[in-house]
């Protein structure tokens, strides 16, 4: 996941590869449900669709729930790195 932060007057925040996801697994939807109770995350409810030749916009319909991540979709990798992660290795042990 990549955030790209923008600064023209008003910050501008762009997700790459991943800009929103659904929980159609049940477990995974309580996983999602913490991370809302913490507030990494939010429904979305904008309009997503293809740009057709000639630039007409077509929304596709959908009745999952979207969900994005409140600070950027990196802050969302950040978050959990920790929870997968505990401690950082220590460089010093590692072998080359």
């Amino acid at each position: 996941m990549a955030t790209r932060f923008v600064d023209g007057g008003e910050q501008l925040v762009f997700d790459h590869a991943a800009q929103f996801f659904t929980a159609s697994d049940e477990r995974f939807q309580r996983l999602v449900d913490e991370w809302l109770d913490r507030g990494l995350v939010r429904e979305w409810s904008g309009l997503i669709g293809e740009l057709e030749a000639g630039g007409r916009f077509r929304p596709i319909p959908s009745s999952t729930p979207r969900y994005i991540a409140v600070n950027g979709m990196r802050s969302l990798a950040d978050a959990m790195l920790p929870e997968v992660y505990p401690s950082p290795p220590d460089a010093s042990s590692m072998e080359v």
